[in-house]
């Protein structure tokens, strides 16, 4: 602890020349101290200065580095943020995907992606659901969405739509009937023909409308046939593989 200095207005004036003979006067005194000894081991103002300054440009660096903690963190947290947004989002997708396929889509993909067995093939057990009485020999046939299926009777120039309990919905006449593709697209079926010397067409049906929609002349007896939204494939007996576009009815020749 620093000792106080007391020094008497008449012993400051009496002994100013000499600060050791006012401590040897007031040797007793436990207060009075040797003013050179005090400042002995005190710094220059100079020295105060520059500690002043380096005291500064510390209190400076601890207040960026502070700000610099907050910007990481404001950052840091609008990242995580987004991370769990995205996460939310794919997580709501994942969930939801499903549900936003239309109902054609699904019909599509039970087509096209049945289910995997789960059972080996030796133990499915088949069993007879319905059994379909036909008029004459069956030279094509498919089946639509909603298990409803088309027959198709050369011998008889009929094509018959059946129910999915076997019974029948409408028959059209259509020419030497044989093969039958299934366009869902825009719910039409295509007809190729070919009985004997008979048939040299392609009919297409309206299945909405229940009724002929239009025919082509492919120039010959057709019997395989299928077809897309805007490409029909049909082959004519003993000639060619063709497409035709149906957007315009221009063909082309498919090379085997």
């Amino acid at each position: 602890m620093m000792k106080v200095i007391r020094f008497t207005a008449i012993t400051m004036t009496a002994h100013v020349g000499c600060s050791k003979r006012i401590v040897e006067g007031h040797a007793k005194c436990q207060y009075i101290a040797n003013f050179d000894d005090v400042v002995t081991n005190t710094k220059s103002s100079n020295d105060f200065i520059e500690i002043r300054e380096t005291l500064n440009e510390v209190v400076e660096k601890i207040q960026r580095i502070r700000q610099d903690k907050k910007s990481n963190l404001k950052a840091m947290s609008k990242k995580e943020n987004r991370s769990k947004t995205l996460q939310t989002l794919y997580l709501c997708l994942e969930k939801y995907t499903s549900v936003i396929i239309t109902k054609k889509e699904q019909q599509q993909a039970q087509l096209l992606l049945p289910k995997a067995l789960s059972v080996p093939v030796d133990n499915i057990q088949v069993e007879l659901q319905h059994t379909i009485e036909n008029e004459s020999h069956v030279r094509g046939c498919c089946i639509l969405t909603d298990d409803i299926m088309v027959f198709t009777y050369s011998a008889l120039y009929k094509v018959t739509v059946v129910k999915q309990d076997g019974s029948v919905d409408f028959s059209l006449s259509v020419t030497a009937a044989y093969g039958v593709a299934y366009n869902d697209e825009v719910n039409t079926i295509a007809i190729s023909s070919w009985w004997y010397g008979d048939g040299n067409q392609i009919t297409i049906i309206d299945l909405t409308q229940r009724k002929l929609k239009k025919t082509f002349s492919p120039s010959g007896q057709t019997s395989g046939i299928a077809a897309t939204n805007k490409t029909l494939l049909y082959y004519i007996n003993n000639n060619a593989i063709k497409a035709m576009d149906l957007s315009n009815e221009s063909t082309r020749e498919i090379s085997p």
